[in-house]
């Protein structure tokens, strides 16, 4: 299933919880952005860390330099 497949699915299930299980996933979910240091999303809507972002833009800065040369 793709994440944005999953994404839909999981807002269906989330329109009907109650505040207890939405405090559960709240909980979880602040704790597993916190800890990958979520900064965006991809084009397919997967979470992208501030080191993957970095790595990414010199990667982009790299190949637009051998370009201009």
């Amino acid at each position: 299933m793709r994440s944005t497949q999953l994404k839909e699915e999981l807002q269906k299930y989330i329109n009907q919880a109650d505040e207890r299980f939405l405090k559960v996933v709240h909980a979880m979910m602040k704790e597993y952005v916190g800890d990958l240091k979520v900064v965006g999303a991809n084009p397919g809507g997967d979470p992208i860390s501030k080191e993957e972002l970095i790595v990414r833009a010199r990667i982009a800065n790299q190949a637009i330099k051998k370009r201009k040369g």
